[in-house]
């Protein structure tokens, strides 16, 4: 089951919107759930995925997005 609302948080304030995004990564033969995001944040949060892998805080790999209704 996921949360019922996006996972960014900016200015200090949670995102009220629902989810409508799985955010995973691909890395050789693993995968990572690495949270959730609304349309309206799904740029943002690919940018932020990006800079995380490149200081090393998240593995390397495949950022995926795909909608939340197919992981129900």
């Amino acid at each position: 089951m996921l949360p019922d609302r996006c996972s960014v948080k900016q200015n200090d304030r949670d995102c009220v919107n629902p989810p409508e995004y799985v955010v995973e990564i691909v890395h050789n033969d693993d995968s990572y759930m690495v949270g959730i995001t609304c349309e309206k944040h799904k740029d943002v949060v690919s940018v932020k995925i990006a800079e995380l892998q490149k200081i090393g805080k998240i593995p390397d790999g495949t950022c995926l997005l795909y909608t939340s209704d197919a992981a129900d």
